[in-house]
């Protein structure tokens, strides 16, 4: 399967960017200002441009993006490709089976995913904030997919609550962290997994800002290795931070290590 690319024709919708704003964006994705904290700059000159959301294709998707408070918005907007392995390696597996995304935030790879396998797989994407995840139907709705299910409880060890610290600047960076001033429903991946009535998993993504092991190392240790995902792309940059090292057990398990960028892991189950 093809690496999923921008379309031709990104602007639509109510919301579209105005003249100078594609201007503004088109340079920013030519130009070294689509990186990381580059990218504020951008999106303060297209607010003075235009306050207010704007309306944007990515790789057979559309997306409502509101760039003030979450940095996967403004990623989707001004890099030239957004993740484009990762999504290439989850839907190869996925095309008429289930793809669960964890942390699903504005519905990147739930969108993207579901664009790549031509709406034929099945999504369970779970977001607990719910400004995210109004976002992420709004999102789906506007992309047409009507195999997306979005849940809005967070995912844990075991059933109960959460306390999430809010980063008011970028929503997608709230984290399980000391004390929360956001309180979510927490249950266990297994759980959700068998309510939805899931019976095999083909890609799992799963970003969740440092809370990782709290739900794989339960998942695989009480789940049937017949749901075992047989991909998943897991963000590695709070590796240190887990009480366990749930890509270690992953890989005692039979997963193998077959792709690395600069937040994520990709692994295979052998």
């Amino acid at each position: 399967m093809s690496e999923p690319t921008q379309i031709e024709s990104p602007v639509f919708g109510a919301y579209a960017p105005s003249a100078l704003q594609q201007r503004i964006i088109a340079f920013a994705r030519a130009t070294p200002l689509h990186h990381g904290r580059l990218r504020n700059g951008v999106v303060r000159l297209l607010a003075h441009v235009r306050p207010g959301p704007i309306d944007w294709r990515v790789g057979g998707g559309a997306f409502r993006l509101r760039l003030d408070h979450n940095g996967t918005d403004r990623a989707l907007l001004l890099k030239p490709q957004f993740e484009a392995s990762e999504v290439a390696f989850l839907a190869a597996t996925a095309c008429d089976g289930v793809f669960v995304d964890i942390g699903a935030n504005v519905g990147a790879y739930t969108i993207l995913v579901s664009a790549a396998t031509g709406g034929g797989c099945r999504v369970l994407a779970v977001e607990p904030l719910k400004i995210l995840a109004d976002q992420l139907r709004a999102n789906v709705a506007l992309s047409g997919f009507d195999k997306v299910t979005v849940l809005g409880h967070a995912l844990s060890a075991k059933e109960g609550e959460l306390a999430l610290r809010l980063d008011a600047a970028n929503l997608g960076a709230s984290a399980v962290r000391g004390e929360g001033d956001y309180v979510v429903r927490a249950r266990p991946l297994l759980d959700t997994v068998l309510d939805a009535g899931i019976d095999a998993i083909d890609a799992l993504k799963i970003d969740i800002e440092g809370h990782e092991d709290h739900v794989l190392v339960p998942f695989f240790s009480t789940a049937p290795r017949a749901l075992w995902p047989r991909r998943v792309v897991i963000e590695h940059l709070h590796r240190a931070g887990w009480q366990h090292d749930c890509i270690a057990d992953m890989v005692a398990r039979g997963y193998a290590v077959v792709g690395k960028t600069r937040t994520n892991l990709l692994l295979s189950c052998t």
